[in-house]
Formats: structure tokens, sequence, C-alpha cells
């Protein structure tokens, strides 16, 4: 019979602060963590560890350490070397879990081969001396690496301002005007989004159909949204709006699509932002019921 890994979260997360400098652990609380899950070659699953760290050209690069076992070894890798405009990719919602995510919004998933970055596999005995020595070899081989990282890192940056410009937008635009707001002012959006979530549910614009029978443009929970969040909300949808038809984020955009862009990436940003401060703010309502 196998033995039983040794519990190493703890080694690994204090391991990876240290290492990855800038970087902190984004381990979800216990209501995600089942998130951080990973298939190995054999259909079973183990953990990873994932780290971020806010860059200077705007966007979260992420990282991650997973741990795998077999042969009663404890086996370590970096993977998922990757940028996004959201930190917390475990924790994707528009403010409310009442509707389907956009899941492509978390991150940028056309990564060059050329690009792509995974350390191999070191393996350790399952004991605690044996994991120190495999994280120092894991660590030895992030800082030799390093260049690679760096440019993989750049290279998706510009991918993603490219294929995302509403969030780039969205991120510098909330970072400057979120201080402004009260937790009471927080909290009211997230109520007023869950009241918008269940009344879109029976509305008519989730129903309408384009002529394939597909859900029609302008037609989705962000759409349904504009004009009806709190009044300072709806003022920075309109300035995000703007900019957005002024930068003209996607060919051919007028003043609609603009603002469907706009609702869309500050419902999710704004979640994003505040995921730290509340974790699992969406399964503990009473946050802010």
């Amino acid at each position: 019979m196998m033995k039983r890994c040794i519990t190493c979260k703890k080694e690994i997360i204090e391991f990876g602060e240290k290492q990855f400098t800038g970087f902190q652990s984004i381990f979800p609380p216990k209501e995600y963590d089942k998130a951080c899950y990973f298939v190995l070659r054999d259909g079973s699953t183990a953990p990873y560890y994932p780290f971020a760290r806010r860059s200077e050209a705007g966007g979260v690069q992420h990282l991650r350490i997973e741990r795998g076992f077999w042969n009663d070894q404890i086996h370590l890798r970096v993977n998922d070397v990757y940028v996004s405009y959201l930190m917390y990719d475990w924790s994707v919602a528009m403010c409310t879990g009442k509707v389907s995510n956009y899941s492509g919004y978390s991150r940028l998933n056309r990564i060059s081969e050329k690009y792509t970055v995974c350390s191999p596999w070191f393996d350790t005995d399952n004991e605690r001396d044996s994991l120190q020595k495999g994280l120092a070899e894991l660590g030895a081989w992030y800082d030799g690496h390093l260049p690679e990282i760096s440019l993989s890192y750049e290279k998706q940056q510009g991918w993603l301002d490219k294929d995302w410009k509403d969030a780039r937008i969205t991120r510098a635009y909330l970072d400057e005007h979120l201080p402004e707001l009260t937790q009471p002012e927080i909290f009211e959006l997230y109520r007023t989004v869950d009241r918008l979530a269940a009344e879109y549910e029976t509305s008519d614009m989730k129903n309408r159909k384009n002529d394939f029978g597909y859900q029609a443009p302008l037609s989705f929970f962000n759409d349904f949204c504009y004009g009806k969040l709190p009044p300072k909300i709806n003022r920075w949808v309109d300035e995000l709006s703007n900019i957005m038809l002024s930068k003209k984020i996607v060919n051919g955009i007028d003043l609609d699509y603009a603002r469907s862009f706009a609702v869309r990436a500050l419902l999710y940003l704004f979640h994003d932002s505040q995921t730290e401060k509340y974790p699992g703010i969406l399964r503990h309502k009473e946050l802010w019921t």
C-alpha cells in the first residue's frame, strides 16, 4: 500500500513567497480550495499552489508549484507561468454566482509554445529534510531561468493588451477610483448585482435569439445591468464606455457595445479586487446582506 504524502502546504507556500520575489500566495480559502488541483498522467489529481504579483505593465503575473505524489515520492515543479488581468482566477465571477461566468476572461489561453515555461519534476523522499532539498533545487532552477520567465511574461502582456483592451483600461481605472468607495457602497454593488441576476433569469432579454437560434447580441447579463447599478458605479460605467469608444477597443465598436464591454470588465475586475479583502464573498452573503 502506497504511503500517504506528508503535508507540504505550509512549506511550499513559505518557500514560494520567499523564493519568487514580489509574489504572494493566492491559495484560496476552503470553499474554493478544490479549484487548485491538476490531473496527473494516471488520471489522479494533486494540489498546486498558486502565486501572483502585479506587474508595472498593469497585468498580474502568475505561476504555481505543482505537488505530485507517486512511487512513495514527492514530485515538485513550477508550471503555468502566465499573465492575466485577474489576480484570483479561482474566483472568476461578475459579482454574483447566479449567472454563468465567462471563464475566458480569467487568462490568456493562446500562449505560444515558444514562450511556454515549465520546469522538470524534482523528486524528493517523503520526509521533511528531503522536501526542503527538493524545494532548494526547484529554487535554483527558477533562478537560472529568470530571463526565460521574464520574456514569457513580457510577450504575454503584449498579447493580453491586444486581445483584452477593455480589461487593461478597466484595471487602470479601478486602481485609481476604488479608494473612492466606502464599504457600504461595495456591498451595495454586490446586493444590486445579485438582485439583477435573479431578475435577468426571468427577463425577456435573456431569451432573445438571433437568426441562427443563438443568444442575440447585447442581450447578456452585462447588457441587462447597464444603467441599473448604484449611481456611482453607473457613472464609472459611462466614463469607461467613453474611454473604450474613443480608443476603439474592437473594430466597429459603437456606444452600445462599449457599454457592454465596460459593464462586463468592471464587474469581473471589481470582484477580483475585493477577493483578497473579503475571501469567499459570494458564498458568505452575511457580509453584505
